[in-house]
């Protein structure tokens, strides 16, 4: 891994919080403490979709807090909660691996697909041409990715963590530990936005920038609505709010060990510092940053019946999707769709 990935890979630890040494290792080195893609060393045994989901249903720190779309109905799920498991596929027929390496990392960690991000698993890999008897649905796909339509909300059963707090904790009643402000969302409507397959990441060696919305983006993805390889995605849009080092406007990686034990944010992003930064700061020297990042939603995707209808993006008022700010001039059922040339589907 490049220094790059491992920087992009501890800024997302610390704004979800550091879950087990079972999702990845910890190695102290000159530059700094980095994380191992626990990938590399992946698989001495394997039970199916089971071993899949024994780590990825509880990172972030509890069930289904991190991906929104991976819960613990995965692990006896009916079709109408998810097609494709409730149908007995396993996570392997998507998720391919190579030289002991699982394709399909979403978006905000798509660099780590290989050789290129086409080789991410996508719906076209098995549903080629035009898979609706509809040719006015079939158009839709030039512009539209399949997953906006069918997946209509996530974190169906288990809530998902929507925001993170990280300048303040709570006290996790009965378990003797503390968090940071965690802000859940169930039965979640999607984001939306164009994305091509790339994005920009924050690093944590550069001074960062808040953008227009105020927030610096861990993860932006890339794409807009004349570009023809993007399409409109839907997205869990998590925010939070991270230290940095006021002076330098570097990011600062939380030790969140003395959050949970004592509820001091501040000491956590004190230890981060030193550990990361090599500086011995203090409270004086630490403020605080909004941020946002967009992580693509693939999972529970339901049946055909239960997919978005027409009114649901089509309508006078109150659809979901914003027209003017994905670069439309209106709903274009009325005022005409984009003119680009899409990408052909496989």
């Amino acid at each position: 891994m490049d220094r790059s990935r491992h920087l992009f890979l501890i800024a997302c630890v610390a704004v979800l919080g550091w879950v087990s040494p079972a999702h990845a290792q910890v190695q102290t080195q000159g530059e700094g403490t980095l994380l191992v893609n626990p990938h590399q060393n992946f698989v001495k045994s394997f039970d199916g979709t089971k071993t899949c989901l024994a780590c990825h249903v509880g990172s972030g720190g509890g069930l289904n807090f991190k991906r929104g779309d991976l819960e613990t109905a995965h692990l006896r799920p009916t079709r109408d909660f998810d097609v494709h498991m409730g149908g007995g596929m396993q996570c392997i027929q998507c998720h391919k691996f190579k030289d002991h390496r699982v394709e399909g990392a979403g978006t905000q960690m798509s660099g780590m697909d290989w050789p290129t991000n086409e080789q991410r698993p996508q719906c076209e890999n098995c549903h080629r041409g035009a898979p609706h008897k509809d040719e006015t649905l079939n158009r839709h796909a030039s512009a539209v990715y399949c997953t906006t339509c069918h997946i209509p909300t996530f974190a169906r059963k288990d809530p998902t963590d929507m925001r993170r707090d990280w300048s303040k904790a709570e006290e996790v009643k009965g378990e003797g530990r503390f968090e940071p402000h965690i802000e859940f969302g169930k039965n979640v409507k999607p984001a939306y936005a164009w994305w091509n397959g790339t994005g920009t990441i924050a690093l944590l060696d550069q001074p960062v920038k808040p953008a227009a919305n105020g927030k610096v983006s861990l993860y932006k993805p890339a794409g807009s609505i004349s570009d023809p390889k993007a399409k409109i995605y839907a997205f869990k849009y998590h925010t939070g709010r991270l230290p940095i080092e006021s002076a330098s406007n570097r990011m600062v990686p939380v030790q969140v060990g003395a959050t949970f034990r004592t509820g001091n944010t501040m000491a956590s992003a004190i230890g981060g510092a030193k550990g990361f930064l090599g500086k011995e700061l203090t409270a004086k020297d630490i403020s605080y940053i909004e941020v946002d990042r967009w992580m693509g939603i693939f999972h529970e995707v339901v049946p055909k019946a239960q997919a978005l209808k027409c009114a649901d993006c089509h309508a006078a008022s109150g659809g979901r999707l914003d027209w003017t700010a994905l670069g439309y001039k209106g709903d274009p059922q009325k005022s005409g769709g984009r003119k680009v040339k899409a990408t052909a589907t496989k």
